[in-house]
């Protein structure tokens, strides 16, 4: 593992690549992927039926489409971090 304090970018990852070559660059990825995929799993399934659903309501019809669609990822989003949490 690489403790040293250094400025650069470049100098950062020209270090990992010296001290511990291309796995150094992907230490700690497979606990990352264990941990945001149920999440974005959770959110692909829950998406289009939230969409219909919301479309199906008929409240939104004045709204751009574009608009509509922007509105409910960011409430389902804010709903499955908070639910999350």
């Amino acid at each position: 593992m690489v403790r040293v304090e250094l400025k650069s970018l470049f100098k950062l990852i020209k270090a990992i690549a010296s001290f511990e070559g291309l796995k150094g660059f992907w230490k700690g990825n497979f606990v990352n992927i264990l941990r945001t995929a149920p999440f974005k799993a959770l959110n692909l399934c829950a998406y289009l039926p939230f969409l219909q659903k919301v479309f199906s309501l008929g409240v939104l019809e004045s709204m751009k489409v574009e608009d509509t669609v922007f509105r409910v990822k960011g409430s389902m989003s804010s709903k499955l971090n908070s639910s999350g949490s």
